[in-house]
């Protein structure tokens, strides 16, 4: 189901409500900026914890974007978004660790915080997004 919220509706970032370790994925959607979380604290997640692809999936799907998929692995079920569409442009991925009531956030490239995962893209976090975030979003540390 398509959810009708519209871009404008939708907050700059989807920060978490308990303190934690999250993925992230830093993305432009016809030309706004966005900062997406995992959905799950990495550290307690009793399943696998959101993948960077599957974030963007979820994202895109919620607001009726179309996208092409691509599978960096072969042997995955399910292809993830391609990192740039038409209406959007992936420009960092990787964690996060917040703490929700001191309005913090720690972020980390993903691949110095732990090994690479197929199911993740190539690259690391966006310095410059994080900045343009704290512009539209002062009341974060980031």
């Amino acid at each position: 189901m398509v959810n009708s919220m519209t871009n404008e509706q939708f907050p700059v970032a989807n920060w978490p409500q308990k303190s934690g370790q999250y993925k992230v994925v830093q993305l432009y959607l016809d030309e706004r900026l966005y900062l997406l979380f995992g959905s799950e604290d990495i550290k307690t997640s009793f399943r696998v914890a959101s993948n960077h692809g599957e974030i963007v999936r979820n994202f895109l799907e919620s607001r009726g974007v179309n996208y092409q998929t691509f599978k960096p692995d072969n042997s995955l079920p399910i292809g993830i978004p391609r990192e740039n569409g038409a209406r959007y442009h992936i420009d960092g991925a990787g964690q996060a660790t917040v703490w929700s009531d001191e309005r913090i956030a720690l972020f980390m490239r993903w691949e110095l915080s732990s090994p690479p995962n197929i199911f993740d893209y190539d690259m690391g976090i966006s310095r410059a997004h994080l900045n343009e975030i704290r512009l539209l979003d002062p009341n974060w540390r980031i």
